[in-house]
C-alpha cells in the first residue's frame, strides 16, 4: 500500500504534465510538474490490463474498480522518498526510547498502552474529517 508514496517519482510510469497552481502566500500562479498516477485498481488500469478497448461501457462499469486516476506532484527520485521514510522511522525509534527497530517492537509488545495515544473528540475530528 505504498503506491501513493511513490506515485510522483521519476521511476514510476506515467506522464509528467505541467499545471498552473495558485501559491497562497504570494497569490501568484506558477507552473508545477505533476505526474498522472493510476492506482492499479483504477478503471483505467484495469481496462489496460484486461485489454478492454473494445468492451461495452456497461461491461467495464461492472468490473467495480476501486482505485483512482489522479495527478500528484512530481517528487523526483524514489531514492529520496525512501531516504525520507528512513529518517521518519529513525525518529519513531528514537521517540519510543529504543535503539533499533527490533528493540522498539519488543518494547511496544511488552507495554502497548505506553505507545498508543487515545484521541480526544477534537483531535479525532481534526485527524479524520478532512
Amino acid at each position: 500500500m505504498l503506491g501513493n508514496a511513490f506515485a510522483g517519482t521519476s521511476e514510476t510510469p506515467g506522464e509528467v504534465v505541467s499545471k498552473s497552481v495558485l501559491m497562497p502566500e504570494s497569490q501568484k500562479i506558477v507552473q508545477v510538474p505533476f505526474k498522472v498516477f493510476r492506482g492499479m485498481a483504477s478503471i483505467t488500469a484495469v481496462r489496460d490490463r484486461l485489454d478492454l478497448e473494445e468492451a461495452e461501457p456497461r461491461e467495464v462499469e461492472a468490473l467495480g474498480a476501486e482505485g483512482l486516476e489522479v495527478s500528484v506532484p512530481a517528487r523526483g527520485s524514489a531514492r529520496t522518498v525512501v531516504h525520507e521514510m528512513l529518517k521518519h522511522l529513525c525518529s519513531a525509534i528514537s521517540y519510543g526510547g529504543a535503539t533499533s527497530l527490533s528493540d522498539l517492537r519488543r518494547r511496544f509488545w511488552a507495554a502497548p498502552d505506553a505507545y498508543l495515544i487515545k484521541l480526544s473528540p477534537a483531535s479525532r475530528t481534526e485527524s479524520f474529517e478532512r
